[in-house]
């Protein structure tokens, strides 16, 4: 799950949007420096990727990674389920998907105690909403794996591991409802 799941699961739980984003930042287990309700949702961010790192769907589509690839195959596979997410989000909530976009990103940037508290500046609401809603469509997910892959300490190796991704998308998608409600469950 990316940042998309990761807000909309947080809504379902009634978690802070802050620390559905944050929990891939923060390194750690004392997040006393944090408000309560941030170090709270980062703690749901880390059990929901406990639960959909271990879960059937996952592995299965892990299982059609290369063994080199692998290592990458856990990005690759939560843009893949933002993807599906997105692709069907009416099916998921009755807001449409750019107005619950930017209503996260407003709430994330708002709350710039957090982000001081780690020392990053808020993400620019109108930018971090198109960002989300970008992944409904193919070509948003490949920006999406360029725009990770400038930050990657091996880009080419991230770039070698995105380069199938459809094929990845198609092993994820039949197991994705029950990995999406598994994952609000966690």
């Amino acid at each position: 799950m990316n940042f998309l799941a990761h807000l909309y699961i947080a809504e379902r739980r009634s978690a802070d949007p802050t620390g559905a984003v944050l929990g891939d930042v923060v390194r750690g287990r004392d997040l006393s420096h944090l408000p309560e309700a941030v170090a709270h949702s980062i703690h749901l961010h880390r059990r929901i990727d406990a639960v959909c790192d271990r879960h059937p769907s996952t592995r299965h589509a892990l299982a059609q990674f290369p063994a080199g690839p692998r290592r990458y195959a856990g990005i690759v596979l939560d843009l893949c389920a933002d993807h599906l997410l997105a692709r069907e989000w009416q099916q998921w909530h009755a807001e449409p998907l750019a107005d619950f976009c930017l209503a996260q990103a407003q709430a994330i940037a708002a709350n710039s105690a957090a982000f001081v508290a780690i020392g990053r500046p808020p993400p620019e609401p109108a930018r971090f909403a198109a960002i989300l809603a970008d992944c409904a469509t193919l070509d948003g997910v490949d920006r999406a794996l360029q725009r990770i892959s400038q930050r990657a300490r091996e880009p080419q190796r991230l770039l070698a591991a995105t380069r199938h991704w459809r094929r990845y998308l198609g092993a994820l998608e039949p197991g994705f409802a029950t990995l999406l409600q598994d994952c609000i469950a966690a």
